[in-house]
This record gives C-alpha cells, structure tokens and sequence, in this order.
C-alpha cells in the first residue's frame, strides 16, 4: 500500500448456507485503493462457527452473542481496536450483536439482511441475542 494510503479494517460474515466463499469476488476489488480515494480495506473474512472451514462449537450456546465476542477478540487480536462490519443472513445477527454490545467500536455498519428495528433497539437487540441462544440450543 502506497505511504498516505489509510488501510480501513472490514469484518465480513456471511450467512447461512453459504461460506466466505461468496466473498470471493468481492476480496480483490475492496483491497485495491481505488482511484480518487486515499484509503483501502484491510478484510477480515472469518468463517462462523461450524461453517465452511470451521468446525462446530464443541459446547451448546455458541449463538450470534457468543460469536460477536468471539469476533471482537479476534479484531483485537488483529491490532484493530475499531473496525467496520458488514453482515448477511446469520452473519447479520452476529454484525448485529458486535453492534449492540461494542457500539464505541463499530465505525460502521451494513447488512444485506433486512431486521425490524423499534424505539428502544438495544433492549431488545439483547433480549433477542438470548432468545437465539436458547432457539440454538433446542435445534
């Protein structure tokens, strides 16, 4: 990356039931500076859970919550304290909950899974990650 270019860390998830495959594509164009723009994304491209590369969790209640801290570890660990987000399917549940719970690092947010949203949207954003949690556990 040329000096003076700004590398902007970008966490994408995908859904079910795909895999980062569906990011392939995708990868090279958001990685080139394009022309006009002074910055490029730096991807974090993490399969979920018991998903394409992954295996499954080994114990019950590893649902989009559990994920989101999951992830934010695995930002941090990368060196990015603040990241932005984009999410599909499932993986719009785990944005979701990374949003919610560590709002002061989430620069941003997309997701290309349409969520209802009400007036007090944290409350219930965390009543729905333990809802989740436990429609996982029964599945």
């Amino acid at each position: 990356v040329p000096a003076g270019v700004e590398i902007v860390p970008l966490l994408l998830l995908h859904g079910w039931p795909g895999s980062v495959r569906e990011f392939y594509e995708a990868i090279p164009i958001l990685t080139k500076q394009q022309p006009g723009y002074n910055f490029a994304f730096e991807l974090v491209v993490p399969s979920l859970p018991g998903y394409g590369f992954s295996d499954a969790p080994v114990r019950p209640g590893v649902a989009p919550g559990q994920i989101a801290v999951i992830f934010k570890n695995l930002m941090s660990r990368l060196g990015f304290k603040k990241f932005y987000i984009q999410g599909g399917d499932w993986g719009s549940a785990v944005a979701s909950a990374l949003t919610v719970l560590y709002p002061e690092d989430i620069l941003g947010h997309h997701n290309n899974f349409a969520m209802a949203r009400v007036r007090d949207s944290r409350r219930v954003n965390l009543t729905n990650i333990i809802n989740v949690n436990v429609w996982m556990d029964v599945c």
